[in-house]
């Protein structure tokens, strides 16, 4: 009995592993964990596109760009960039559009990372977007914020995407406190208008509505006829005219024009009514040529008679609108004249005289749009 106790002490004791774990029990296998594979690096998508279509730029300008956006973006002073036709963007406000204080460096920076965008000639305009609709515009290095700007400019009517389409705009709108899900939070309101800082006068006045006129100059006036020879008389000019923009580059309107010269007791004028056009090269300031079409006439009067006559002309003036709000001056350079010879008369009596009759003026005029 003795032999059999030692013998099973024995082989427990055994290092074979088989015996030992027969000792010791067995322990229930492991199942094998699965490994995770990594997940592929997915790539980096832009937060907007930064060239137009049909639009040619070099990846410097992409670039820029991509890289001015975005800090508009991560500032919370834009939510979204969008290219319009040539010459407009289209900016959704952020969070802090009216309170950061570096706004206006943003959007400076913008207008030059897109300053490729413009039709010649005009400037580029920035689309000021909040709550689905237009609040303003940014032009010229100044904000202009008002009803008087808050018309969309050449919004597609079959917009499907974008600031411009019914969607977009019914994105941007804040919901009513009682269409809100229960438990989500109030969304943020706007400012107040009296935190909003007053934004500054706009600087470039577009072209709308009535516009007066009133020139004053030198001018040199001249009757030439075949085989007589008038000596030029000299004098002060001046105009008055009154018109109305057709557009932002044109307008239509009438002026009188006079010229007078006092010498030795013989006054003289010429004057002209005419119908105008006015074509400018910019949308505000620059240069301009105004043509019209009406009536010349000349008056001689002195104490022994009274030298009339009068005819169909034309007119012309070249000019150069300085200022950039709703007053601006223009240096000029004018003629008036006669298509052809023109009947003179003495003291209402018909003569046998004919003669053309012209005045070349200079100047400087005041407007006001």
């Amino acid at each position: 009995m003795r032999a059999r106790l030692s013998l099973a002490w024995l082989l427990c004791l055994l290092p074979p592993l088989g015996v030992v774990q027969g000792c010791a029990g067995n322990p229930p296998p492991t199942e094998p964990q699965p490994v995770a594979e990594p997940e592929a690096p997915q790539p980096p998508r832009e937060p907007f596109d930064p060239s137009a279509p049909n639009e040619i730029v070099s990846e410097g300008v992409k670039s820029q760009r991509r890289f001015v956006v975005g800090d508009m973006i991560r500032a919370g002073v834009a939510t979204t960039v969008e290219q319009g036709p040539p010459g407009i963007l289209r900016v959704g406000a952020g969070e802090t559009f009216h309170t950061h204080g570096a706004r206006a460096f943003f959007f400076g920076k913008l207008a030059s990372a897109y300053h490729t965008w413009t039709e010649a000639g005009q400037p580029l305009v920035i689309e000021l977007w909040e709550r689905g609709s237009k609040i303003g515009e940014y032009r010229n290095g100044t904000f202009l914020i008002g009803p008087e700007h808050a018309t969309p400019r050449a919004c597609p009517e079959d917009a499907t995407t974008g600031l411009c389409s019914p969607a977009g705009q019914a994105a941007a709108q804040v919901p009513p406190d009682g269409a809100r899900e229960p438990g989500a939070p109030a969304p943020s309101a706007a400012p107040p208008p009296a935190a909003v800082r007053p934004e500054p006068p706009a600087r470039a006045a577009q072209r709308s509505g009535l516009a007066l006129g009133l020139g004053l100059g030198a001018g040199a006036s001249d009757l030439a006829c075949e085989g007589c020879d008038f000596a030029t008389k000299k004098g002060l000019t001046g105009f008055l005219s009154l018109g109305t923009a057709v557009g932002q580059k044109m307008a239509v309107g009438v002026e009188l024009t006079g010229s007078t010269e006092l010498e030795s007791g013989t006054k003289a004028q010429v004057y002209g009514v005419m119908a105008h056009v006015t074509r400018y090269l910019r949308t505000h300031g620059g240069p301009f040529l105004r043509a019209g079409l009406g009536l010349v006439g000349y008056r001689e009067a002195s104490d022994f008679r009274d030298l009339t006559a009068n005819a169909i002309g034309f007119s012309g003036r070249l000019g150069y609108e300085i200022g950039e709000g709703r007053m601006v001056i223009a240096p000029y350079v004018g003629l008036v004249r006669t298509f052809a010879g023109a009947d003179f008369k003495v003291d209402g009596e018909e003569i046998d005289f004919n003669a053309a009759v012209s005045n070349v003026h200079l100047g400087l005029s005041v407007g006001l749009h």
